[in-house]
């Protein structure tokens, strides 16, 4: 195991940024969080636009070395959790849903407010 594949990171912008690429390919990479709120701006505009885009960005992210899951978080600031039923009907759910490649990447609804997706 590769030391960055312990870290789960983040970013802002609807495409993989360079740095992200160079960092997994240096170090690998254990995951990716998506977000829609952005501290940065104040608004729905992180990482999420369409379940094309989503789509498109989940399979950039899987093509990074060490296959890096992907998290989504659907909080816009206070603790808002939402059954899997409401995540199902979501922007980000059916992009990514839509982008997972295999009927083994199945996802896991907890009690957190975070939905884990691999793409392995």
């Amino acid at each position: 195991m590769r030391i960055g594949e312990l870290f789960i990171l983040g970013f802002f912008g609807k495409t993989v940024p360079a740095w992200l690429k160079q960092f997994a390919a240096r170090y690998g990479l254990g995951g990716v969080i998506l977000f829609d709120y952005s501290c940065r701006t104040r608004e729905y505009d992180n990482n999420i636009e369409s379940p094309e885009q989503v789509q498109r960005l989940c399979k950039e992210i899987a093509a990074l070395p060490s296959g890096p899951m992907v998290f989504i978080d659907q909080e816009g600031g206070l603790a808002a959790l939402r059954p899997c039923r409401a995540q199902r009907n979501s922007t980000i759910w059916r992009g990514i849903a839509s982008a997972r490649s295999s009927p083994r990447a199945l996802p896991r609804c907890g009690g957190s407010a975070s939905t884990m997706i691999s793409h392995r």
